[in-house]
């Protein structure tokens, strides 16, 4: 019988290269994004949802309901990125960014719950590895960190209905998302952190590590996530540095950063590289 599932934030990216995946591997895949959704394979249906509107949501579960009866499984791939200083951005914009990256995933699992519990299927969410590492200017961080939070709680809830649960934490992977660490601007007007935020805005690309294309992340997950046990966490091309970083104690991590933003502190032009043997 024909496995089925459902994809957010199947437009760009990793969602749309995750779409891809399962559709060669014979799924019926519900695309669903904000944007359109390219369709060229027969069991790839494409569908406009907004996961920050519940009621777009649950006009996209109607659609589903009119089609299958059952969820395999449901893939949380929608995100954005943004970056300023969290001490001086509105309540809107910050809500924004977690209505997206931590509520949208929340809307859309609390949706198609019904539809996953005749399978017994799986929720997987993607998350980011930066979780290790919170940074100051940094709200994206923190959604993830939070949507991990409600994951596993739901997680533990679900767990005693035969839904598994997992999540993702990709490093670097050549996408929009991607792109936006490389462009860098304080939207905060007469900001007290401009300075710091130039340098911060300069330095971030540098550690981002080994980038991924999205069709070899897509297929890493893919192999993952199909498999007979699902583990809780899994991780995709992740930077060995930062989990270096992740293990400073806080209060030195604070002095760092304050020296490295602060003073006349030069980065190498080349982006930072761990060894091979290390990755």
């Amino acid at each position: 019988m024909e496995k089925t599932v459902l994809i957010t934030g199947a437009a760009n990216g990793l969602g749309k290269a995750l779409v891809e995946e399962f559709a060669r591997h014979g799924w019926m895949v519900f695309a669903a994004d904000i944007e359109p959704v390219p369709s060229f394979h027969p069991d790839i249906i494409p569908l406009q949802m907004d996961v920050t509107d519940s009621a777009s949501i649950k006009e996209v579960y109607t659609t589903v309901t009119g089609n299958i009866s059952y969820l395999d499984l449901l893939l949380n791939c929608t995100g954005i990125y943004e970056a300023y200083p969290l001490s001086e951005i509105s309540y809107e914009d910050l809500f924004r960014i977690y209505s997206v990256n931590t509520f949208g995933a929340f809307r859309v699992i609390r949706q198609f719950v019904p539809l996953l519990l005749p399978a017994r299927g799986r929720i997987v969410s993607v998350s980011s590895e930066s979780v290790k590492f919170p940074s100051l200017f940094q709200p994206y961080q923190a959604t993830k960190i939070a949507l991990e939070a409600i994951h596993r709680t739901i997680g533990q809830e679900l767990y005693l209905k035969g839904i598994r649960m997992a999540l993702i934490r990709p490093g670097a992977i050549q996408t929009r998302l991607a792109g936006e660490v490389d462009r860098l601007v304080n939207p905060v007007q007469d900001s007290i952190f401009e300075r710091e935020f130039a340098r911060f805005a300069a330095m971030a690309p540098r550690f981002r590590g080994r980038i991924l294309s999205p069709e070899k992340a897509a297929a890493k997950i893919y192999k993952k996530i199909t498999r007979r046990h699902l583990r809780p966490v899994y991780r995709i091309n992740n930077n060995p540095l930062l989990s270096l970083i992740a293990a400073v104690p806080e209060r030195w991590m604070m002095r760092l950063l304050k020296w490295m933003l602060d003073r006349d502190y030069k980065i190498p032009n080349s982006t930072i590289q761990i060894p091979n043997k290390f990755q």
